[in-house]
């Protein structure tokens, strides 16, 4: 098989977004609006509005929530590689605004269906032919069969000698009463380039500060430079797309205002096409 130059392959839970569209106490609002939001199908729009190929496997449910998902990734450019699961629901993600400087998300992930990811997936995305292989720390978090995924889909890119961009995107509530530290680590020292925020790069470094580990100091200046070159052109060479993979900047949309979003907690959704609910 041949490789698709400049292909990313991610995988991951991809959910309906609910959001207020007023700031206010869920309890009392009554107008909400839907949209989609994932932290790797994020990486994907960002991908493929840049001009990068980009691939997401994911499962979602035999739900409209899961055809809205992959109608929306679809629109945006991402070849969308769903398993439709009848056995479990799409993912939900409520998002209220309970003042205009603070807001919270709620999650009804437990046995939906993108936490139902397996190694039989994962051959559905041709990881051999891409360029890049992408996943974040969120994934295993979900399911034992889901980190099995992510570690096939590691094993398929070692195998064909594909990098790898791992993103720490530490989400506590997942992890508790779990030990993600050894999770991430093992992923880590697996994987071509790291992103980790300062008490991310803690976990991995087993209480070793960020600022002492100059292999962290350089993996942050890998960090840096995708961000440069993703907004400087969409037509960058196949060398700066692989690092755009996991760029945290997202292009807005024509006609909408650009706000400091991450590419990890971006969601698509009406009225802006790529919005920011913070975790």
């Amino acid at each position: 098989m041949s490789r698709e130059s400049g292909r990313v392959v991610t995988l991951g839970e991809t959910m309906a977004l609910v959001r207020a569209a007023h700031v206010g106490s869920l309890a009392t609002e009554s107008e909400m609006r839907l949209g989609v939001g994932g932290a790797e199908s994020n990486v994907a729009i960002a991908l493929s509005r840049l001009g990068t190929p980009a691939t997401w496997l994911g499962r979602v449910g035999a739900d409209p929530l899961g055809e809205r998902i992959l109608r929306e990734l679809r629109a945006e450019g991402v070849d969308a590689r769903a398993i439709v699961d009848d056995g479990a629901p799409t993912g939900l993600m409520v998002k209220e605004s309970r003042t205009p400087t603070s807001t919270r998300v709620l999650y009804y992930r437990s046995a939906s269906a993108g936490s139902r990811l397996s190694v039989e997936d994962v051959a559905t995305a041709d990881i051999a032919t891409a360029g890049l292989l992408h996943v974040s720390g969120i994934t295993p978090a979900l399911s034992e069969s889901a980190a099995a995924a992510v570690d096939a889909a590691i094993d398929a890119a070692g195998e064909a000698g594909i990098p790898v961009s791992f993103d720490v995107n530490h989400r506590a509530s997942l992890w508790v009463g779990r030990d993600s530290s050894s999770v991430y680590r093992r992923l880590a020292a697996r994987s071509t380039i790291v992103f980790a925020g300062e008490d991310e790069a803690r976990l991995l470094a087993e209480g070793e500060s960020p600022a002492a580990s100059p292999s962290w100091g350089r993996r942050r200046s890998s960090s840096s430079s995708a961000r440069t070159a993703a907004s400087r052109s969409s037509t960058a060479s196949s060398t700066t797309r692989t690092r755009s993979a996991s760029t945290r900047s997202t292009p807005s949309a024509p006609g909408t205002r650009s706000s400091p979003a991450t590419s990890r907690n971006c969601s698509r959704g009406s009225p802006s096409p790529i919005a920011s609910p913070q975790p």
